[in-house]
């Protein structure tokens, strides 16, 4: 359970560290991203919901011996997670558009816009790593989820800074890095976005190379009551 407990904490600790630099770019930002994520929580809350019905059915699976079928799951769940997380992405694109039509005028609307465009992307590839991420746990590998989530808080602090904050206040040795722009809530947005794409892969690439388990079920299928 450690590597789990561990792997839910980096999560907060993303986004602690999300709000306390954000904080900085200023209170309108701070704002803008507190009201995105009331609406990301209740989305990805949504798909979410779907993915952890893999978790007992990988695990009944292993329990079964059918490693076979514990991949196919693992595919099955990853088509559902891209879907799901393109549908879901949607309403964040549109909803913070909608409010003016029902007489919401938010000053910090525009930096909600900018904060969901580059957040939306991102919901797809936070499914897919639940997929995968259910997939170990359920296999009784779940150390590589603390190398992923040691990687993605370092990549997250270090890219928040310089995205959010721009790098024109680097020491000279970081070169180009000082011509990168403060791109505020923004930078927060697609900071996030990265570090979902980079804990994906990395327990994706873990379970391709280092499972040894059959392949299999790389098509859609349609589910039945007899399998």
């Amino acid at each position: 359970a450690i590597p789990i407990i561990i792997a839910q904490s980096s999560q907060g600790m993303m986004g602690l560290v999300d709000t306390a630099i954000v904080a900085r770019a200023g209170t309108a930002s701070l704002s803008a991203v507190a009201l995105s994520s009331v609406l990301l929580f209740v989305l990805s809350s949504f798909g979410g919901g779907m993915i952890t019905g893999l978790d007992p059915m990988v695990s009944q699976s292993m329990g079964a011996g059918n490693e076979q079928r514990a991949r196919v799951l693992l595919w099955q769940g990853s088509y559902l997670a891209i879907i799901a997380g393109v549908v879901l992405a949607v309403p964040a694109l549109v909803v913070p558009r909608l409010l003016p039509h029902f007489g919401l005028e938010l000053v910090e609307q525009p930096l909600m816009e900018d904060y969901l465009t580059w957040r939306a992307p991102g919901l797809p590839l936070l499914l897919l790593f639940g997929t995968v991420r259910a997939y170990v746990q359920s296999i009784e590998r779940p150390a590589v989820l603390i190398v992923s989530s040691l990687i993605a808080n370092v990549f997250n602090f270090a890219s928040d800074l310089l995205l959010v904050l721009g790098g024109a206040d680097l020491p000279a040795f970081f070169g180009p890095l000082r011509e990168v722009p403060a791109l505020g809530v923004k930078g927060a947005a697609i900071t996030t976005t990265l570090c979902s794409l980079l804990q994906w892969c990395i327990v994706a690439r873990y379970v391709k190379k280092r499972v040894p388990v059959p392949g299999g079920g790389h098509k859609p299928e349609q589910a039945t009551g007899t399998r």
